[in-house]
């Protein structure tokens, strides 16, 4: 079985997310993390950023990544806004929606 491509990619996000986070963060930081595919039925996004949570836990930084699957906590046209306005802090989206210029802004 071969590993997802964007194995490393997840790792150094995670890691990059860690060191910019944790160097001034006293208490435990929550970052809440929204998307719209399944969760926990093996769906290679969710995996992905299931991946990148247990990374920073296992990092032992005061860093928690919360993870919202399924539309669960966000439904998908709204989660640029929700970024934008601080309701959540990080989203996977599809490549297809950020690979035309302007439709994230449409959503």
């Amino acid at each position: 079985m071969t590993k997802p491509i964007f194995h490393p990619l997840a790792r150094a996000l995670a890691a990059a997310a860690v060191v910019v986070l944790a160097t001034g963060a006293q208490a435990e930081t929550v970052l809440k993390l929204s998307h719209q595919f399944p969760g926990g039925k093996g769906d290679v996004r969710d995996e992905m950023v299931q991946m990148m949570a247990r990374d920073v836990a296992a990092a032992n930084v005061d860093m928690v990544i919360k993870i919202f699957p399924g539309s669960s906590l966000v439904k998908p046209q709204e989660q640029w806004k929700a970024m934008l306005t601080g309701q959540i802090d990080m989203a996977s989206f599809p490549l297809d929606y950020v690979s035309h210029p302007g439709r994230l802004h449409r959503l």
